[in-house]
C-alpha cells in the first residue's frame, strides 16, 4: 500500500498520470462550482438562450438517419426540399459527443436536452483547461521550481483558463476552433514531452493523432497553428527540425482527415444528387474584409474594440498584463538556450494567433468568442505560471512569487466570474 502511494505521489511530482487525475479533479471540481453559480440556470433559460442550431442538425440525424445526411449540418431533412442545401464548411466532429448523449437522452425521454447541451460545452473548456494546468506544471517543473509548487502554478493557471469569460459563454454556442483548442494544447503537451524526454513511436503515433483530429475538427486553424509551428520548430530548434517526422506526424494524419471530410461529402451527394453545398470563394473572401461590404468591420483597427463581443465582458486587463509577461517570458526563455521550449510553445500561440487575425481579421473581428481563447492561453500560461516560476529562479526559489501567482490567479478567477455574472445574470422566469 505504501509503495502504491509512493509511486502516485511520485507521479505527480513528475507531472504524469498523477498529475493528470489531479488536473481532471480540479476541473470537475471547478464545473460543478460553475454550474452551481454562474451558470445555474433554469431549463426554460438553457433552451431559449442556447442557439439551436446544432441541436437541430443533431434531431435531424436522429429522427432521419445520421449517415444518410453524412454527419453534415443540415438544418432541416435534406429530402424535405427539393433543392436541398447543407454546410460544407465543417466537419461537425465538435458536435458528435453531444450527438451521442442527445441520442440516449431521446432514447430515455423521447426529446432533446438544453441542459445537457450546456453541460457538454463547458466540458470542453474544462478538458483545454486541465491540458493547459499540466503543461504549466510540466513547464514550470523543468526551471527547478518545486513540485508542489510547480502544481499550485499550474492549478492556478487552469483555474484562470476554466473561468476566463470567452470559455464560460462557450456554455451558450460551442465551435469548432472552440474545440480545437484543447486539441493544440494536447500537441504541444506531447511536444513539451519529447523535448524533455526524447521522442519514441509512442509519442509520433500520438501526436499523428492529435493532429487528425485537429483538422478534422477545424481545418482553418489547423492550418494557421501547424505551419507557424513547424516554422518556428525550425528557426528556434537548437538541434534543428526533424523532417524525418513530417510525414509520419503532419502529412498521412492530415490527408485521412481531408479523405474521411471527403466520404461525408461524396455520402450526402450520394444520397442527395440535388445537393448544394454553401460554400464558395466568396465566402473565404468575406472573413478577409476583401469583399467591399463595411456593415461589420472596416479594417484592421476594428480589432481593438470589443463590440462585438456581444454580452460577454471584454477581457483588456488581462490582455495587456498577459501581453507583457509573455514579452519577458519568451526574453527569458532566449537567454537561457536550455529552456527553449518555452519559447516554442508560447510563439506557437503567437504564430497562430497573429496570421489568422490579419489574414481571417473581418471573422477575428466579428466572431471573438471563436478565436480569442486561442490567443489567452499563451497569455495566461505567461502570466500566472512561466513568469512567476522565472522570478522565483531569479530569487532562489523564495516561494513569495508563487504565493503572488496564486493569490492573483484567485482574484482574477473571482474578477471574471463576476464580471460574467453581471454581464449576462440569469433569466428571472417562474
Amino acid at each position: 500500500m505504501r509503495s502504491i502511494v509512493l509511486n502516485w505521489k511520485q507521479s505527480i511530482s513528475e507531472g504524469g498520470i498523477g498529475a493528470l487525475m489531479v488536473f481532471t479533479l480540479v476541473g470537475l471540481l471547478l464545473l460543478g462550482v460553475l454550474f452551481q453559480t454562474v451558470h445555474n440556470r433554469t431549463d426554460y433559460e438553457f433552451k431559449n438562450r442556447i442557439n439551436p442550431r446544432w441541436e437541430n442538425a443533431i434531431m435531424v440525424w436522429i429522427q432521419h438517419g445520421y449517415f444518410k445526411h453524412g454527419g453534415l449540418f443540415f438544418s432541416k431533412p435534406g429530402d424535405a426540399d427539393p433543392a436541398p442545401e447543407a454546410s460544407g464548411n465543417s466537419t461537425m466532429t465538435f458536435v458528435q459527443v453531444n450527438h451521442l448523449l442527445q441520442r440516449i437522452h431521446v432514447w430515455l425521454t423521447g426529446e432533446p436536452s438544453s441542459r445537457l447541451t450546456a453541460i457538454h460545452n463547458q466540458f470542453f473548456t474544462m478538458i483545454a483547461s486541465l491540458i493547459l494546468g499540466l503543461l504549466a506544471m510540466r513547464l514550470t517543473l523543468s526551471l527547478g521550481v518545486p513540485p508542489w509548487q510547480s502544481l499550485l502554478l499550474g492549478i492556478g493557471t487552469q483555474t484562470v483558463f476554466q473561468t476566463f469569460p470567452i470559455n464560460l459563454g462557450v456554455i451558450w454556442d460551442i465551435s469548432s476552433p472552440n474545440t480545437a483548442t484543447a486539441f493544440m494544447l494536447l500537441f504541444l503537451l506531447l511536444e513539451e514531452r519529447v523535448y524533455t524526454k526524447g521522442d519514441s513511436p509512442k509519442l509520433q503515433f500520438f501526436r499523428g493523432l492529435v493532429i487528425f483530429l485537429l483538422f478534422y475538427t477545424d481545418v482553418i486553424t489547423s492550418w494557421f497553428f501547424i505551419l507557424s509551428y513547424i516554422m518556428i520548430r525550425i528557426l528556434t530548434a537548437p538541434k534543428g527540425f526533424n523532417f524525418s517526422i513530417v510525414f509520419r506526424v503532419y502529412v498521412i494524419p492530415i490527408l485521412i482527415a481531408y479523405g474521411f471530410y471527403t466520404c461525408q461529402i461524396l455520402l450526402v451527394k450520394f444520397n442527395f444528387p440535388e445537393m448544394v453545398f454553401e460554400k464558395s470563394v466568396g465566402q473565404v473572401l468575406s472573413r478577409t474584409g476583401f469583399d467591399g461590404e463595411t456593415i461589420y468591420y472596416l479594417n484592421h483597427m476594428d480589432l481593438l474594440h470589443d463590440r462585438w463581443l456581444l454580452h460577454l465582458p471584454s477581457w483588456r486587463t488581462l490582455f495587456y498584463l498577459g501581453s507583457l509577461a509573455l514579452i519577458v517570458a519568451i526574453v527569458f526563455a532566449q537567454l537561457n538556450k536550455k529552456y527553449q521550449i518555452q519559447q516554442t510553445i508560447l510563439l506557437a500561440g503567437l504564430g497562430m494567433y497573429i496570421p489568422l487575425t490579419f489574414f481571417l481579421s473581418e471573422a477575428v473581428v466579428i466572431h471573438p468568442y471563436n478565436f480569442d481563447q486561442q490567443i489567452a492561453w499563451a497569455m495566461i500560461l505567461a502570466l500566472f505560471a512561466l513568469l512567476p516560476a522565472w522570478l522565483e529562479k531569479y530569487n532562489h526559489f523564495s516561494g513569495i512569487f508563487i504565493l503572488f501567482a496564486s493569490l492573483a490567479a484567485f482574484a482574477m478567477s473571482g474578477l471574471q466570474l463576476l464580471s460574467y455574472w453581471l454581464h449576462i445574470p440569469p433569466w428571472l422566469v417562474i
